[in-house]
């Protein structure tokens, strides 16, 4: 793209109209389904007999058959399909496959101007909705970020309905899709892109609200330590410490008192069972005596 036609070989040619043909339908069905899918949301929005869900159902029967009937001269320009990137290859041609520049640019104008009217059209249907007294205001505020995406899809599909008429579909002042079309198919590929956004942000919204406290900071904590203690606490606290000191001074001395054996080994049996469990532990035997002194009282030793 961005080329004179003239510049470019036959095979560059064939390429280039090759992917035009397979963009091209792509986006036909892309702007009908993402218009189906959100009208089909709207039914879920007026469930009651009203206007605004005759008016959906009424929406979605047209862009189905509008695009039934646009898909068809899309992905089947002319018989055999391959003379689209093939004008050597003999065929009959119409819309999209038509040689006439006059057809082929009707084709584009008037699928561009229907589907300019279908946005506008759908986006219009859910507008009711935003001045309902008894709908909460954060609902509000959302239906008004979509409505706002809304009118950006529609900027830009006017837009390409313009850059089309300006070169009547890159036929005019002269034949040449290289270089009058890119314009256009950038539109083309940001409108179904912005699209596909608004209509998929109502199914993911729930979702999304539960991670954005994950991603974003929206809170701040701030945390803050006080002391209180009754004197009688204190007191108990104190004499729980004293004994708490006086306990691990007695643990550590009869530790070093263990330890240091005559032999110099380490001798915690916790820690010995540990890095030796087969080791056969030494018994020891204690002897005690007792007996009636001479005084008349026991000893014992």
């Amino acid at each position: 793209m961005g080329k004179h036609i003239y510049y470019l070989s036959a095979d560059q040619v064939q390429n280039y109209l090759r992917t035009f043909y397979v963009a091209n339908a792509s986006y036909v069905l892309s702007t009908a389904f993402i218009k189906i899918s959100l009208l089909f949301q709207y039914l879920r929005i007026f469930d009651q007999p009203s206007f605004s869900r005759r008016l959906c159902i009424f929406t979605i029967v047209f862009t189905s058959l509008w695009s039934l009937a646009y898909s068809f001269l899309g992905w089947v320009p002319c018989l055999p399909v391959r003379a689209y990137w093939d004008w050597s290859v003999p065929a009959t041609r119409w819309a999209y496959g038509s040689l006439t520049p006059e057809i082929f640019s009707a084709t584009y104008e008037s699928h561009s101007a229907i589907n300019v009217a279908l946005d506008l059209l759908v986006l219009a249907i859910p507008i009711p909705i935003y001045f309902r007294t008894n709908v909460p205001f954060k609902s509000k505020l959302g239906l008004l970020a979509l409505l706002a995406i809304g009118i950006a899809v529609n900027g830009i599909s006017v837009a390409r309905f313009v850059t089309i008429l300006q070169h009547r579909s890159a036929t005019w002042p002269t034949l040449d899709f290289p270089w009058y079309a890119p314009i256009s198919i950038v539109l083309s590929a940001v409108e179904v892109d912005v699209a596909m956004i608004a209509s998929s942000v109502p199914i993911f919204w729930p979702v999304l609200r539960k991670r954005f406290p994950g991603i974003f900071v929206t809170k701040e904590v701030e945390v803050t330590r006080e002391v209180r203690r009754l004197e009688s606490v204190e007191l108990d606290d104190d004499v729980g410490a004293e004994e708490g000191r006086s306990s691990r001074v007695g643990s550590e001395a009869s530790l070093r008192q263990e330890n240091r054996g005559g032999d110099g080994l380490y001798r915690d049996e916790f820690v010995t069972n540990q890095i030796d469990p087969f080791r056969k532990s030494k018994s020891v035997v204690t002897e005690v005596k007792a007996g009636e002194g001479e005084d008349g009282g026991w000893w014992q030793k």
